[in-house]
Formats: C-alpha cells, sequence, structure tokens
C-alpha cells in the first residue's frame, strides 16, 4: 500500500465504508486520505473479475435478476454490462465472421417477444412490441455464421439470406424448411451460385388440435431440391433445430414456459449477439473438442467475451 502522492511512509488504516465494510486509509506524512484502487472495467467503473461473473452468469442462462442476486449488484448493472458486452460480441462477430468456408448449411427461425406477444398488441404500442424472431444459419462444423433478429417477413429474411452470402466464400449446400418465403429470397440473393434443399416435416395434425405444450406426432419427412444440384442425404434441418434448443436454454429470455422475457428489442439484441459470441468463440463442444470458429479455422485459439469488454475504454450510449 503506497500514498498516492507517493511519500516515503506507510499508510494506516482512516475508517471503513460501504457495504462492503472497504478499509480508507491516511497517510502520516501529508494526510491524504484514500481505499485501494482496484482493476475495474474502464467502460464500466466496475471491478473487471465482477464483469466476468456477470458475463458468465447470463451466458449460461441466468436472468438478469438471478444474475444482480449472485453476484450482488443491482439489476441495473447487469444491464449495463449485458449492453457493452453485447455491442463488443457484435462488433467481433462482424470482423471475425468472413471467409467462411462451408460445404453444408441449414437455417431456421427461432420465435420470441419483446415487451408482450402479439395478441396483446394494440395500434399505440411500439413497433417493437410483439413477435421477434431469430434467424440463424449453422455449418458441419457447428459454425454459426449470420443471424438476423426481426419480424417472420420477407425484410428479415433477406437481410439474413444476404448477410450469409457475404460472410461465405464457396459454393455450399443450403436446406431450410418449406417457409416460402426462404424460396424466394434465396433466389434473388443467390440465384445459382448454391445448391439448395427443403425439408419439409408433417406433423400430422393442425397446430390448433395439437395439446399446448407437447409436441405433434411427426408422421413424415419430405426432401426435395429446389435448385442447384444438392445431395438429398445429407439435406437436414436437425442441426439448426438443435443449435434452437441451445439458444433457449443458455439466454433466460428465451427459455419457454418461464417468467424470463425481453422488455426491450434493443436488450434481446445484445444478448442475442453475447450468445453467439461466446457460442462461436468460447464454448469447447464435447462433440469437436474445440470452439466452432476453431474448427472453422476462424481462430488457433479459444477467445473469451469478459477479456474483450475489459479492454474497451468506452462506448457511447
Amino acid at each position: 500500500m503506497q500514498c498516492p502522492n507517493k511519500c516515503n511512509s506507510k499508510p494506516y488504516i482512516h475508517g471503513r465504508y460501504g457495504k462492503q465494510n472497504t478499509p480508507r486509509y491516511e497517510c502520516p506524512r501529508c494526510g491524504k486520505t484514500f481505499s485501494q484502487s482496484k482493476k475495474t472495467c474502464p467502460a464500466l467503473n466496475i471491478p473487471a473479475e465482477t464483469v466476468y461473473r456477470i458475463l458468465s452468469c447470463l451466458t449460461e442462462g441466468s436472468g438478469v435478476r438471478a444474475t444482480a442476486r449472485i453476484n450482488n449488484v443491482n439489476p441495473e448493472t447487469v444491464l449495463k454490462v449485458l449492453r457493452i458486452a453485447g455491442i463488443k460480441a457484435s462488433m467481433i462477430l462482424d470482423r471475425e465472421l468472413q471467409n467462411i468456408k462451408a460445404d453444408q448449411i441449414s437455417v431456421d427461425e427461432c420465435w420470441t417477444f419483446v415487451q408482450k406477444k402479439n395478441r396483446r398488441v394494440t395500434a399505440n404500442d411500439h413497433p417493437d412490441h410483439g413477435d421477434q424472431w431469430v434467424f440463424l444459419a449453422i455449418t458441419e462444423d457447428k459454425l454459426i455464421p449470420a443471424y438476423a433478429l426481426g419480424k417472420r417477413d420477407p425484410h428479415t429474411a433477406y437481410q439474413f439470406i444476404s448477410e450469409l452470402q457475404n460472410r461465405i466464400t464457396n459454393r455450399f449446400q443450403l436446406t431450410s424448411d418449406g417457409w416460402r418465403v426462404y424460396q424466394s429470397t434465396i433466389e434473388d440473393v443467390f440465384g445459382s451460385g448454391i445448391d439448395y434443399s427443403q425439408e419439409i416435416k408433417d406433423y400430422g395434425q393442425m397446430e390448433s388440435s395439437r395439446e399446448r405444450y407437447s409436441p405433434s406426432d411427426l408422421k413424415a419427412v419430405e426432401r426435395k431440391a429446389i435448385s442447384g444440384n444438392p445431395n438429398l442425404e445429407l439435406a437436414t434441418t436437425a442441426y439448426i433445430e438443435r443449435a434452437n434448443r441451445t439458444l433457449r436454454t443458455r439466454m433466460r429470455r428465451l427459455t419457454r414456459l418461464a417468467s424470463g422475457f425481453s422488455k426491450k428489442k434493443a436488450y434481446l439484441a445484445a444478448a442475442l449477439a453475447l450468445h453467439i459470441f461466446a457460442y462461436n468463440f468460447s464454448t469447447v463442444h464435447g462433440s469437436i473438442k474445440c470452439t466452432p470458429a476453431q474448427k472453422a479455422d476462424l481462430t488457433d485459439h479459444r477467445l473469451d467475451v469478459a477479456r474483450f469488454v475489459c479492454q474497451l475504454k468506452s462506448i457511447a450510449r
């Protein structure tokens, strides 16, 4: 312990303050009082270790309030960490997910909502309120090369497929479900540049007639070529559907039949970017024994989002 004025003396405890009963010191030579400095994250002005623990909780499925209780911080602090981490993660994803080579890619959407579900939305509500859809793509290396967040409409689909086109450098086989918008959008964006197939699953009954929280029985699966020369034996949406389950498991605001949900689209987008960064660059998958980014030769080491956030000096609100 040394006086900030660099006096050649030994400070003594002058008193204590705060919930943590932190000691405050006084220099016997110059009389200056001070407390022991801690390593903090410049963008957040809170200890770096606290930032690391908050992000660890958020990426493992804890909600905002649960994370605040575990780390003894205010929920607003957790949201601030989430916002800055999401911005930083999005920047890293845009920079690193380039020039990707893949042979098999499947795409799908995952439903969620902001503030309220569609049936409760009124004309006076914000346009972001109501249903929101997460569009995801996944490669054979378990890498998520592109994603989008928005309404389930042609605009979001076009944004999503265009981003996928910008990040993949070679010809590949793309598989989707039977949503008609995909067929027209993929034709507009890729033309004849890829091999496109669809996997259509028949559950044998209408959505309204099944039990509310039970999946319908799968009756038949139809695979068909749409453009190019796809290998129908490899046409499957099983991997992207498994990625959707991982998304719902590790993002509390997407977990079904639970009280967690997003009140603002900005925080949903931040949480989504943080999850995809952790999934691609931080999580070691058991089947490939490394991160998807390492498997795809995008990096030679595992990255840690908490370290990147603590290196960030400032982000504009």
